[in-house]
């Protein structure tokens, strides 16, 4: 395994780390093949700069030893995957915010101690494999309330069409405020329903729904709890109603 490391010292802002010694301690580092030192890594120069390394040296892991990955992270994600290599090997050690800014006096040897970890967390890493599938556009929506209906609303004018799950009746619906007839057909509203049971995955979910006229099933990508109400309308036995991807509150 050929790790690369890429070290930076922010402008040379970093004054209580020596950089020059950093650099040796990172060399002996087992597996440890190529590393830099960069002022500016972050920006464009320095970015492209790391790709080329990556390329030229044949890194397999890369170790970026600058600030905090909530800053700069998906910098140096594009620009390891730009590259070639998958993002998810990426390792980051902060040794600014978590090192250099945290402590007066020297830190190198903390600095050096943070590398050498995400140096051996870069070791474990391994890629994720991507597929590709197919998502249903539809939207279920559970709940009628005024929440439910203006998120019925907006995702119709998205070009989605919307079930919308309401158990009371549909007079008490047409009469909330702020509701108008559904556009084109794509809001559907099923009153005196509760789903019954939900199998599949955010993108791929199989909802089978309890109406007065009996049991339907139907497939929808993505489902909406509108409002506190909506959880409560969900009745199985089996427990798989629990838990929905994604909860609005207008």
């Amino acid at each position: 395994m050929r790790i690369g490391v890429f070290i930076c010292n922010c402008g040379g802002s970093l004054k209580n780390i020596d950089f020059g010694e950093l650099r040796e301690r990172v060399k002996r580092l087992p597996d440890v093949s190529y590393v830099d030192l960069s002022s500016s890594l972050c920006l464009k120069e320095g970015l492209e700069g790391l790709a080329s390394a990556i390329k030229s040296e044949k890194l397999d892991r890369v170790v970026i030893a600058a600030c905090s990955p909530a800053l700069s992270a998906e910098l140096f994600r594009e620009a390891v995957a730009k590259a070639g290599l998958d993002p998810e090997t990426l390792s980051i050690a902060n040794i600014r915010e978590g090192c250099s800014w945290a402590h007066e006096g020297d830190v190198t040897g903390k600095a050096a101690e943070l590398i050498a970890m995400a140096v051996s967390r870069a070791r474990l890493l391994k890629g994720i494999e991507r597929e590709r599938f197919g998502i249903a556009r539809d939207v279920l929506v559970i709940g009628g309330g005024e929440v439910g209906m203006k998120t019925a609303l907006r995702l119709s004018r998205l070009g989605l069409k919307v079930t919308m799950v309401e158990d009371g009746y549909k007079s008490e619906i047409k009469a909330e405020p702020g509701f108008r007839p559904p556009e084109e057909g794509r809001i559907e509203i099923l009153t005196g329903a509760s789903v019954a049971e939900v199998k599949g995955h955010v993108g791929d979910f199989r909802v089978r729904i309890e109406t007065a006229d009996g049991k339907v099933e139907r497939r929808f990508g993505a489902i909406v709890l509108a409002g506190e109400g909506g959880s409560r309308r969900c009745r199985s036995s089996s427990g798989g109603c629990r838990a929905w991807p994604l909860s609005v509150s207008l």
